[in-house]
């Protein structure tokens, strides 16, 4: 399970989303990497952030991206995305995104066990 410094589960912020119909996608990755995810790093007491492209949907809606921001605790989440970063975040997106997505998780690793 990862876990912070005392050892508690880690709360994660998932958000999940597609593009506008006849999006550019050369310039809205150019927006992303160069704008948006800048922003998103700023965000208070983040441990961790991964960003991730569907390159296939195997079932179901799917979506174009993922983003998932790791933090101690689900309070020092909440208060990152009502920080003044946070709203920065959320109102550099709201054009550039659609079918949105966003949950807030707590993240359980669960060893592979290879024994039969």
């Amino acid at each position: 399970m990862a876990t912070n410094e005392s050892n508690r589960p880690v709360a994660k912020w998932v958000v999940m989303w597609n593009l506008p119909a006849d999006t550019d996608i050369e310039q809205w990755e150019t927006w992303y990497w160069e704008q948006h995810v800048p922003l998103a790093q700023r965000m208070p007491h983040q441990i961790r952030y991964v960003t991730s492209k569907t390159v296939r949907r195997a079932y179901g809606a799917g979506y174009y991206r993922i983003a998932e921001q790791y933090f101690p605790t689900v309070d020092l989440l909440e208060e990152a995305i009502a920080s003044p970063a946070g709203v920065a975040v959320a109102e550099d997106a709201g054009p550039f995104v659609t079918d949105l997505q966003l949950l807030v998780t707590i993240e359980t690793e669960v060893s592979l066990d290879c024994e039969g």
